[in-house]
């Protein structure tokens, strides 16, 4: 960070209004000078920190400090200085995203899902996350670091809402986020490799007698069942629902490293019965 910006009491200020704000903000300046290059400007009104992603997706949000009203904003989302792909490059995009055929997602809005990539970068368009625009997303490009970025924006928003990164040397997709600030949203892309891994260990360990057998692996499962993947910094963390929230359910945990069935647990779901629910409130007349 440009620390001859910001004086060390400016510093302290906005870290403790932002820790003192909501969650999102509970790292405070540390959690931004850990993600972002910080440029700080201080006025007799404002604080003001510019922050860059040094790695993809590249983005800069400007963050402001009110002074007479403590209150913090901040903008949105403004795609790096960089050049466009151009039309060959755009090309190999199109290829790699069909040879990979498919992407793994986890997405911030909606179940667990396999997107097709057949269609190329049109696909993208299903997987925007945010759900807040129903009208089809504006794409941008850049090419930064030897990367190719497709950006896919709500046009009434201007706002990113999620961005895919390929690496055109080694011709693979390197990255999927659903951007946000300070911190993105909790969505996740998994790799071919880590899927294939999932896919091993369930096919092999997966035997689990009375409680549920899910040796044909996540394809099977998801013809008939709801399949949820999350992860931790040292596991996958695999779940089997019934499709009607009624039902059988299985969770297992699998060791990043080794592969290895770590934790298995088994319950069965029933759906929620709202005649036999009690209200929180006997008598809503009780409020007014």
């Amino acid at each position: 960070m440009d620390t001859n910006a910001l004086t060390r009491e400016d510093r302290a200020l906005l870290h403790h209004r932002l820790v003192d704000g909501s969650q999102i903000w509970r790292g405070g300046l540390d959690m931004l000078e850990a993600r972002y290059r910080l440029r700080g400007r201080s006025t007799p009104e404002t604080i003001e920190l510019a922050c860059t992603l040094a790695e993809p997706p590249y983005l800069h949000w400007e963050l402001t400090y009110t002074r007479a009203t403590e209150l913090v904003s901040y903008t949105y989302a403004t795609l790096p200085q960089a050049p466009e792909l151009d039309p060959d490059q755009l090309a190999a995009v199109e290829r790699i995203l069909q040879q990979e055929g498919e992407l793994w997602l986890s997405p911030p809005s909606g179940s667990f899902q396999v997107l097709s990539l057949s269609d190329g970068l049109a696909a993208l368009e299903r997987c925007r996350g945010h759900g807040r625009g129903q009208e089809p997303a504006v794409r941008h490009t850049r090419f930064v670091d030897r990367l190719a970025l497709i950006y896919l924006l709500d046009d009434a928003r201007r706002d990113v809402e999620l961005c895919v990164w390929v690496d055109l040397e080694r011709e693979r997709i390197a990255g999927v986020e659903w951007p946000n600030f300070p911190v993105p949203i909790c969505g996740r892309w998994y790799p071919a490799e880590e899927i294939a891994q999932i896919e091993r260990t369930l096919r092999e360990e997966g035997d689990f007698g009375v409680y549920g057998d899910v040796r044909d692996g996540l394809r099977a499962l998801m013809r008939h069942a709801k399949v949820s993947i999350s992860s931790s910094e040292n596991r996958w963390h695999v779940g089997v629902h019934p499709p009607n929230h009624h039902g059988h359910t299985l969770h297992v945990d699998i060791d990043r490293t080794t592969g290895a069935i770590t934790c298995c647990s088994a319950g069965h779901a029933l759906p929620l019965d709202i005649d036999e629910v009690e209200p929180l409130i006997e008598d809503p007349e009780e409020l007014v």
